[in-house]
C-alpha cells in the first residue's frame, strides 16, 4: 500500500445572457496517506501500521438564477461552484471512552468483576436492606392471610383526605425500591453469581483475550445554499479492537484480586454518596477499576495489539426554489455531494494496555434515565 492522490475532473456548463461556457473543474479527489508500510507479521502480534483515506466529491447538479423580470442571470449544470466543506455537524466521539470500553471488556476476561471489600464495607446497609425486605414480605403475608379490610379502609381514607401527599409518598417509595434493586440487590446477586463461577474456574496456562468497542453518532444539519434548503447528514464511527496473550497469575495475591479490589481508593470512591451519578457522565469508577486490573495484568502479559479506526461520511443535498424579497432574484436548483474520511492505526503492544483518562459523556440511555427519575423521586419531600 503506497501513498496516492488521484484527481478526477468533471464538466461544468455556465450560461449567462452573453452565452454558455464549458469547463472541466475538479469533481472528485481520492487521497491515501500511509504512515507505516505493510510489513509481514503474524496473527498474534501484527506489526504497527496506520493510514488515512479521504474522498471528497464536489456538489453535482443544476443551479439557476433569474431576474424579477424572468430573464436569465446565470445557470450552472454539472459540477457546481459551491463549497463542500461541511462544518458544524457535531462533536466527533472521543476515542478515550471507546478505548476504555474495549479495555474494560478485556480486563473482565482476566479478572472477575467482583468486589467483596466494598460489599463488606456496606454490610450494615445490606443487612438493613434484607431486614426491610423480610419485614415487608411478612406484613404482606399477614395482611393477605387475615384479609385485613380495616387496614385497607384506613389507607383508602388517607388517600381520599390528601391525594397529593399520598401520591408523593407512593412515588418516593417507588423510587427508593427501584434504586435499592439497581444498586443493592442486583450488584449483590451478580457478585454472588460471579463468585460461584470464579471458584469453579479452571485457569489455563495461556489465555487469549480479545475485545471490541464501537461508538456511532449521526448529526443532521439544516442550512441553505443561497436560500435554497440544504441538508447535511454526517455519520461518525469509531472502533477499538484489542487482542493480547496473557499468563494468569496463580499466586495468592493474584487469586485474591479476582474476588475483591486491592486499591483503597476504589473502595473509598464506591462508598462516596452519589458517586454512581458522577460515573454516568465521567466514568471515574470504571477508570480506577481498569487501572488496577491493568497493573495487575502486567506480569502475565506476553504480546498483543490495538487497532483504532475512524470513519466519517457526510452526504449533502439541496433542492428547491428561493426568491429574494429585496432584489426579486429567484434561485432554483438541486444537487448532491459527499465527503468520506477513514483512518486506521494499529499499534503493537509491549505491555498490557493502560486506561486513558475518561472524558465527559452525556449518553445516559433508558436505564440511567429511569435511575435519574427514581433518584429525583427519592429526594422528593412529602408535604406535611
Amino acid at each position: 500500500m503506497k501513498n496516492r492522490t488521484n484527481i478526477y475532473y468533471g464538466v461544468r456548463v455556465l450560461c449567462t445572457p452573453s452565452g454558455c461556457v464549458e469547463s472541466r473543474p475538479q469533481a472528485l479527489s481520492d487521497t491515501l496517506v500511509v504512515g507505516n508500510g505493510m510489513v509481514q507479521g503474524n496473527h498474534h502480534s501484527p506489526n504497527s501500521f496506520n493510514f488515512t483515506k479521504t474522498l471528497r466529491s464536489a456538489l453535482i447538479g443544476s443551479y439557476e438564477e433569474r431576474e424579477s423580470s424572468g430573464s436569465l442571470r446565470q445557470s450552472y449544470v454539472g459540477v457546481l461552484p459551491f463549497s463542500t466543506d461541511y462544518t458544524g455537524l457535531g462533536v466527533v466521539p472521543d476515542f478515550a471512552n471507546v478505548y476504555n470500553d474495549a479495555l474494560g471488556q478485556m480486563n473482565d476476561q482476566v479478572r472477575a468483576p467482583i468486589d467483596w471489600t466494598t460489599n463488606a464495607a456496606q454490610a450494615s446497609q445490606s443487612a438493613s436492606m434484607v431486614q426491610s425486605a423480610l419485614k415487608t414480605l411478612a406484613h404482606v403475608r399477614r395482611s393477605v392471610s387475615k384479609l385485613d379490610l380495616w387496614a385497607c379502609y384506613l389507607a383508602y381514607q388517607r388517600m381520599r383526605r390528601d391525594p397529593h401527599r399520598s401520591f408523593q409518598r407512593a412515588v418516593r417509595e417507588a423510587g427508593n425500591r427501584w434504586l435499592e434493586f439497581q444498586y443493592g440487590w442486583k450488584p449483590l446477586a451478580q457478585d454472588c453469581y460471579n463468585t460461584a463461577v470464579e471458584m469453579g474456574r479452571d485457569f489455563p496456562s495461556l489465555m487469549v483475550c480479545e475485545a471490541r468497542a464501537v461508538k456511532v453518532q449521526r448529526s443532521v444539519q439544516s442550512t441553505n445554499l443561497n436560500g435554497i434548503p440544504r441538508t447535511n447528514i454526517q455519520d461518525l464511527s469509531r472502533r477499538v479492537q484489542m487482542k493480547a496473550r496473557f499468563r494468569p497469575n496463580t499466586s495468592t495475591a493474584g487469586l485474591l484480586s479476582n474476588f475483591t479490589t486491592l486499591n483503597p481508593a476504589t473502595v473509598a470512591w464506591e462508598l462516596t454518596p452519589y458517586s454512581f451519578v458522577v460515573d454516568w457522565f465521567v466514568d471515574v469508577g470504571g477508570y480506577m477499576r481498569n487501572l488496577e486490573t491493568s497493573l495487575l495484568a502486567q506480569s502475565g502479559f506476553i504480546d498483543g495489539f490495538i487497532t483504532e479506526s475512524e470513519r466519517t461520511e457526510v452526504h449533502s443535498d439541496f433542492s428547491g426554489t428561493f426568491r429574494n424579497s429585496s432584489s426579486g432574484v429567484r434561485a432554483t436548483g438541486s444537487g448532491k455531494g459527499s465527503n468520506y474520511f477513514s483512518s486506521l492505526k494499529r499499534t503493537r503492544l509491549t505491555q498490557w494496555p493502560l486506561p486513558r483518562v475518561p472524558t465527559f459523556k452525556a449518553d445516559l440511555g433508558s436505564t440511567r434515565l429511569l435511575n435519574a427519575a427514581a433518584l429525583i423521586a427519592k429526594e422528593m419531600r412529602v408535604k406535611r
